[in-house]
């Protein structure tokens, strides 16, 4: 009976052996572009947020020191935009393609899309752009109205392609009245849904601000404005902006 006590003393008093693993660990993040992963090319990875966090992927294109963010539209991701941000790039300017919230590359569902249009102006900033313009289309334009009426220090300009006046709690019409940046907006008449939005977003705007509006017959929604071999029926209206108010050199 003593030995038996003894050994179970023993063994009572073992050191405890290293601790079980988790039952799950943290997948890895999805890496932006990856719905066009074969053409992403020579895109930088990068990860970015709001209070230091990393909730938002994207990639970045160039290294100029004039830096365009590029904000996609609803359906879609980072990669309706890659062929016009390559082109950017080309001419010389940094360019900043992201996912929104909760799409693809992105988590942070509860950030807002005016918040995380914000924190891709100052990640742009942040890498070694002196400024910075914002470009949205559709849901990203009503976001990058609200972001240029937020960052500190104000932003070069922003290009509003299509764009709701309200998306998502989100009132750029509103945020439009506190504008201090030169804003371009564009849409076409062949989206009537989205014409009175642009109007009300243009009207909005002081007008002590530079403002313009562009309404064009045809051309589509959102993105479809600025591409095609051409330009796209706004594109040489949105070069001339860019020029005007962030040469790329």
């Amino acid at each position: 009976m003593v030995a038996v006590a003894l050994v179970f003393t023993i063994a009572a008093c073992s050191p405890p052996g290293p601790p079980a693993p988790a039952a799950t660990t943290q997948p890895p993040a999805i890496p932006a572009g990856v719905s066009c992963s074969s053409l992403v090319g020579d895109g930088r990875q990068v990860r970015f947020g709001r209070n230091g966090s990393t909730d938002l992927g994207g990639l970045v294109y160039g290294t100029g020191r004039s830096g365009v963010v590029l904000a996609h539209q609803s359906g879609g991701d980072l990669c309706m935009w890659l062929d016009y941000g390559k082109m950017l790039a080309q001419r010389g300017y940094r360019v900043l393609l992201f996912d929104f919230p909760g799409v693809a590359s992105s988590s942070g569902a509860t950030m807002r899309i005016d918040e995380a249009a914000v924190a891709a102006a100052d990640f742009v900033r942040a890498d070694g752009a002196s400024q910075v313009v914002l470009i949205g289309a559709s849901m990203g334009g009503t976001a990058v109205v609200a972001a240029a009426a937020q960052v500190t220090p104000p932003i070069a300009g922003v290009i509003s392609l299509s764009a709701p006046s309200t998306y998502a709690g989100v009132n750029a019409a509103d945020q439009a009245r506190n504008l201090a940046v030169p804003v371009l907006y564009a849409v076409a008449e062949d989206d009537p849904q989205f014409v009175g939005s642009a109007r009300a977003m243009f009207d909005n705007t002081p007008a002590s601000v530079p403002r313009k509006l562009v309404v064009v017959p045809v051309g589509g929604h959102g993105v479809r404005l600025v591409q095609g071999g051409d330009g796209g029926p706004v594109g040489k209206d949105v070069d001339a902006f860019l020029q005007q108010y962030a040469p790329s050199a």
